[in-house]
């Protein structure tokens, strides 16, 4: 009987010793159990981006790889919005060759929270196709669009620097002939046109090594127009030694400013020989004509196209004669 009064004597002790501790600890333990059994899970079907992590250096890629992926996230009804922002898919290519590389997405393939849990990912694998990376230089286009005003024509186009350097995949690289600039309007201009501008790379895969913004000139000017002037007497300059002059005259073609056509006079032009241009002999010989525009005005704004002749007889005579 000793034993049994012992016995119940040890458990009124478990039972009834700190009673109101032994309470509030079953409470607060009912009420955890309360929240977390009646707190839901639910799923939801979302898409997130792909990151691309280590890729080799002396590589590019060279496809459209799928850029965002659709997975299925199962998590508890109270947590945070914020927390199926931060899901992201890394792509790890450490151990990428070139050409075809088919990679599987796992769970472990995302960065997220570890209140949330990925059940389900489509696709499920990415092909990346990489490619040997390559620079080439190529020329720069300019690219203009309009016409000029009436009676004015683009003579030419520049862009310095006239060639850069693109970088990417070799398979596109080699099929770029040429990088082409921002596209600038001439419409109704009567004047050169100078700017900075950027530059396009029509393909997405290669790039522009060159940074900066781009200089072009676009020269436009009044249209030209044919003007022939017929006998221009040929004249002899830096020579004092008696001379037979064979061609006394040429005929003079130009490309003058249409507006100019009708003011230009053959006394604002010269045609002549050099003596300087001669050999040290007696015999004939022909000299090379050469052209130069006397009034200021015309100075810049005319084109010789040829002289006829080009050149001129000249023989020298002996002082005795």
């Amino acid at each position: 009987m000793n034993i049994i009064h012992r016995i119940l004597a040890s458990l009124r002790s478990i039972f009834l010793q700190n009673l109101g501790l032994k309470l509030l600890s079953i409470f607060i333990g009912f009420i955890m159990w309360f929240f977390v059994s009646s707190e839901r899970t639910v799923e939801r079907i979302m898409e997130v981006p792909v990151e691309i992590i280590n890729k080799p250096a002396e590589m590019e890629i060279a496809n459209n790889f799928t850029r965002n992926v659709l997975i299925q996230v199962q998590s508890h009804q109270l947590s945070r919005e914020d927390a199926f922002k931060a899901i992201t898919a890394t792509l790890d290519l450490s151990g990428a060759h070139r050409g075809e590389n088919v990679i599987l997405l796992t769970p472990d393939s995302f960065r997220a929270p570890s209140a949330l849990k990925i059940t389900n990912i489509r696709p499920s694998t990415i092909t990346v196709l990489l490619d040997a990376r390559r620079t080439l230089t190529v020329p720069v286009r300019v690219r203009y669009s309009g016409r000029p005003a009436d009676k004015y024509v683009v003579y030419g186009v520049n862009a310095l620097p006239e060639r850069v350097n693109i970088t990417g995949p070799e398979s596109h690289v080699r099929n770029v002939a040429e990088v082409v600039t921002q596209n600038i309007d001439i419409q109704g201009l009567r004047e050169r046109v100078v700017q900075f501008v950027n530059l396009r790379v029509e393909s997405p895969f290669v790039t522009c090594d060159f940074a900066e913004r781009i200089r072009v000139e676009i020269r436009i000017g009044e249209k030209m127009v044919p003007m022939l002037l017929a006998h221009q007497p040929i004249h002899v300059h830096d020579l004092e030694h008696p001379y037979t002059l064979r061609q006394r005259t040429a005929d003079i073609h130009l490309l003058v400013p249409q507006s100019l056509r009708g003011k230009l006079k053959p006394e604002d032009l010269e045609i002549f020989i050099r003596g300087t241009d001669l050999k040290p002999e007696l015999s004939s010989q022909e000299l090379p004509i050469h052209f130069r525009v006397l009034n200021p005005t015309f100075q810049n704004l005319l084109k010789l196209e040829r002289l006829t002749p080009a050149a001129a007889g000249l023989r020298l005579r002996s002082k005795a004669n």
